[in-house]
């Protein structure tokens, strides 16, 4: 639980961006956009840290950490002598340095009709590199989350994958129908996470800072979450001026997600943020649509 802190500083955001357009022929277009984004005084929960837990189990409920309190759960009514689980942890928002991106965005699109009756094809592609996503601290020490699983108290552990791609493709029948065949690809990362106290790409040193351990205790069970890769299919078609019927097709090739163990807190074994789609299955839907 956080709490308000009436000497927080506002946040103050610098960015910029660059790009160009290439246009070869009217048909197709290319994009690059170059950008970077830094916010300082980054307001964040104050992390609860290891000695938190080790001070209130060994030292008989006692926390002496500044700028924290805790409270204890209920009593166990069948040990009432025990200590009581920790319950809360509390602490103010604070400021810390800043926290600085950047990358870089691709685009591509191809519009071709094709003959002479308004059939056309249009296909556009995005893409998104994140070269770097670090949280600067005080004295300016670095945590650094770009293709890793981080930062996991801001995304809930989803991560943030280097490359993210979108890739559609579309037939329109002179306005009155349409299919498109959408994919969606999101990169690979590593199970490390800097603000969970992980080593920024070093899988061994960062076991119990969200990569999993085998019974060994000291062998990582899986050092990174697989990239993804899902297609869907949606079709629509004007019956008349105000009726259309339409269909949807989620996850086209009915892929399953890969196993993930420390993505989503460990909780689900996937990665929800860009698997859920996966976990659900090939999913269709049928529908109509009335404009009056």
């Amino acid at each position: 639980m956080m709490a308000l802190a009436p000497a927080l500083a506002p946040e103050k955001t610098t960015n910029f961006t660059a790009g160009i357009v290439f246009q070869p022929t009217p048909k197709l277009t290319f994009t690059a956009d170059y950008w970077y984004v830094r916010v300082n005084n980054v307001i964040i929960g104050a992390q609860p840290t290891q000695a938190i837990f080790d001070q209130y189990y060994l030292n008989n409920g006692v926390v002496n950490i500044p700028g924290f309190t805790v409270t204890q759960s209920a009593v166990d009514p069948l040990n009432p002598n025990a200590l009581p689980l920790l319950g809360t942890i509390m602490a103010s928002f604070q400021n810390t340095n800043a926290l600085k991106s950047e990358g870089i965005d691709l685009s591509a699109t191809l519009r071709v009709p094709i003959g002479h009756n308004g059939l056309r094809w249009t296909s556009a592609a995005q893409a998104t590199y994140l070269s770097r996503l670090e949280q600067i601290g005080a004295g300016g020490a670095e945590q650094r989350y770009d293709g890793t699983l981080g930062p996991c108290e801001i995304t809930s552990c989803s991560g943030a994958p280097k490359w993210r791609a979108i890739w559609s493709n579309t037939l329109d029948f002179n306005g009155k129908a349409s299919a498109t065949l959408t994919a969606y690809y999101t990169g690979p990362y590593s199970l490390d996470a800097a603000d969970d106290g992980g080593v920024y790409h070093n899988c061994g040193a960062s076991i119990g800072a969200d990569v999993v351990a085998t019974v060994d205790t000291v062998t990582p069970l899986q050092c990174k979450g697989k990239a993804s890769f899902d297609m869907d299919f949606t079709a629509k078609v004007k019956i008349a001026d105000h009726l259309t019927l339409y269909t949807n097709i989620l996850n086209v090739l009915n892929q399953a997600p890969s196993f993930d163990p420390s993505a989503g807190y460990g909780v689900y074994n996937f990665n929800p943020a860009w698997r859920d789609r996966q976990f659900i299955g090939r999913y269709f839907r049928v529908g109509a649509k009335l404009d009056f």
